[in-house]
């Protein structure tokens, strides 16, 4: 009985986060507001074959695998993912001052994961990232396979900036531009770099890296009208690289053994 309760428990930790964990388990309505998060919407493209074919499946499991390892590191909520969609939010359930910010080193590293994975295994995948903050509720639905999820048309906003934009880049409306430049250092009309924020994760000191905004001008997003929305990109003049190491296949680490 112990034994099945620790696989129990295991399995609720990893679809349902940490915080909230006790409160299901009592039989308590989990459904919270949060009054400023960053959600982040990232679609992946460039896959071989079928989108039902298992060679999809398998490289979506390993882009995904490698996704899941960086919302860790940097303190990311993994929400879902829908086919080659993959959602996940910062300051929810646990609330961040630098959520934007978390939110954009989280999404340069994406990039930076999909470009190595690339290199790897000779592939051409690309990844569009939108990332929109604001208010959101969130919380638990249903009893049979449930699940944590947000609610809001914060959400709405980010899905749509993921649906405009190209694959390599990183889109946000210029609420957000405005948030992460709030201590902005000088810049011409087009690129304006921000100063870093610093923070703590998991014992470790985080600084966000310096950013560069390009402006897209006013584009019309479905069902929301005009946007004023720009890209934003690390500094390159200041890039030292990301500090992880992609390995050729997850599949040869057996994750697949069971297909």
């Amino acid at each position: 009985l112990k034994r099945e309760k620790k696989i129990s428990d295991k399995l609720l930790f990893n679809i349902i986060p940490d915080s909230v964990v006790d409160r299901v388990k009592q039989g308590q309505v989990v459904a919270d507001g949060f009054q400023s998060c960053t959600v982040i919407f990232a679609r992946v493209h460039g896959m071989q074959g079928d989108t039902s074919s298992l060679s999809v499946f398998q490289t979506l499991s390993d882009v995904y695998y490698l996704i899941d390892d960086r919302t860790t590191h940097h303190g990311i909520e993994k929400i879902k993912t829908v086919g080659n969609c993959y959602m996940a939010v910062s300051g929810v359930p646990n609330v961040s001052t630098y959520h934007a910010e978390k939110a954009v080193s989280f999404a340069f590293d994406v990039l930076a994961v999909v470009d190595m994975y690339n290199k790897k295994n000779g592939t051409n995948l690309g990844i569009s990232i939108g990332i929109n903050s604001g208010p959101v509720v969130a919380g638990v639905i249903g009893q049979m396979r449930m699940i944590y999820d947000l609610w809001g048309d914060t959400c709405n906003v980010s899905s749509r900036m993921m649906d405009s934009c190209p694959p390599g880049h990183v889109h946000i409306p210029l609420y957000v531009k405005d948030m992460l430049e709030a201590n902005a250092a000088d810049g011409d009309d087009a690129r304006v770099a921000a100063k870093p924020s610093k923070w703590s994760q998991g014992g470790q000191r985080f600084e966000a890296p310096k950013l560069v905004f390009i402006d897209r001008g006013t584009i019309d997003i479905k069902g929301k009208g005009p946007i004023h929305t720009y890209f934003v990109s690390p500094d390159r003049s200041l890039d030292k690289g990301p500090s992880f190491v992609v390995p050729k296949s997850i599949s040869s680490m057996g994750l697949h053994s069971m297909m």
